[in-house]
C-alpha cells in the first residue's frame, strides 16, 4: 500500500481513534497530577500550588484540543468537506505535540521535582 492508497476517511477514523485515546490518557496523567498535589500537606500544597496549576493547565488544553479535535472528526464523518479534514489533521498533530509537552512536563516535575 502507498500513501495514494489512503482515503481520507480511513485517516479521518484514524484520528478520531488516536484522539480519544489520547483523551484518555491526558485525564490519566491529569488524575496523578491531582494524587500528587493531595499527597501533600496543607501547608506544603501552598508551597507547591503554583507549580501544578501550570501542569494542570498544560493538561486540561490539551484535553479540550482533543475535544475539539474528535468533534472536527466526527463532523468530517457527517459533512466530509477539505476544510474539516485540514483542521482535524493540525488540530491532531497540535493534540500530539500538547501530549508531548504535559507529559514531559508531569514526569519532570513527579520524579525529579
Amino acid at each position: 500500500m502507498v500513501a495514494g492508497d489512503v482515503s481520507q476517511k480511513d485517516v479521518v477514523l484514524a484520528v478520531l481513534t488516536a484522539s480519544a485515546a489520547i483523551v484518555g490518557l491526558v485525564l490519566v496523567f491529569l488524575g496523578l497530577i491531582v494524587s500528587s498535589y493531595e499527597g501533600y500537606e496543607a501547608a506544603q500544597q501552598t508551597a507547591v500550588r503554583g507549580r501544578y496549576r501550570v501542569l494542570a493547565s498544560w493538561m486540561l488544553v490539551d484535553f479540550a484540543v482533543g475535544l475539539a479535535c474528535l468533534g472536527l472528526t466526527t463532523a468530517w464523518l457527517l459533512w466530509q468537506g477539505n476544510t474539516l479534514y485540514g483542521l482535524a489533521v493540525i488540530l491532531f498533530s497540535v493534540q500530539l505535540l500538547l501530549l508531548a509537552v504535559a507529559a514531559s512536563l508531569s514526569i519532570r516535575d513527579l520524579l525529579w521535582g
